[in-house]
């Protein structure tokens, strides 16, 4: 199947509602897979499927908002759509939540939550977390769980 059977094929199930075809049609814009590349595009298709509560598309809309692809940047913004994917178990963004906190995106800057969200995720096997754990002295197994006792 070409990308453009793909992304037919799949725009059929987005248009009908489905979550997952809603954020990969999201994808395919915003990567021009099958597609020409519309950011605009990607972000409306990202928004139907976060407002389902699609982890991916709640991170990927975070990730436009971060970098201001498509929409105003907007590290707050950013921040929200990261902790509701995380909610839902996404390493990545958790790892992103951590970047937030070490530089200060959006947030004070806070070495000890980001070494918490920087652990979640990499507990989860993401290798970006576990390279930012090291880059910070850290090890995925030798940081206590909560900060200051209760989940930030």
């Amino acid at each position: 199947m070409t990308d453009v059977e793909n992304f037919n094929l799949t725009l059929k199930k987005a248009e009908k509602g489905d979550s997952n075809a809603q954020c990969t049609i999201g994808y395919y814009y915003e990567t021009g897979k099958g597609v020409t590349k519309n950011i605009y595009e990607a972000v409306k298709w990202y928004e139907k499927s976060a407002n389902q509560g699609n982890a991916i598309a709640l991170y990927n809309l975070g990730c436009c908002y971060f970098n201001g692809n498509g929409v105003m940047r907007d590290y707050k913004l950013a921040l929200k759509y990261y902790k509701l994917s995380a909610k839902k178990g996404y390493a990545k963004a958790m790892n992103n939540i951590g970047w937030s906190y070490h530089k200060g995106y959006g947030v004070k800057t806070n070495r000890r939550i980001a070494i918490y969200w920087y652990k979640k995720s990499a507990e989860k096997g993401n290798e970006k977390a576990i390279q930012n754990l090291r880059n910070l002295g850290q090890s995925v197994y030798d940081y206590d769980h909560t900060v200051g006792g209760s989940k930030p």
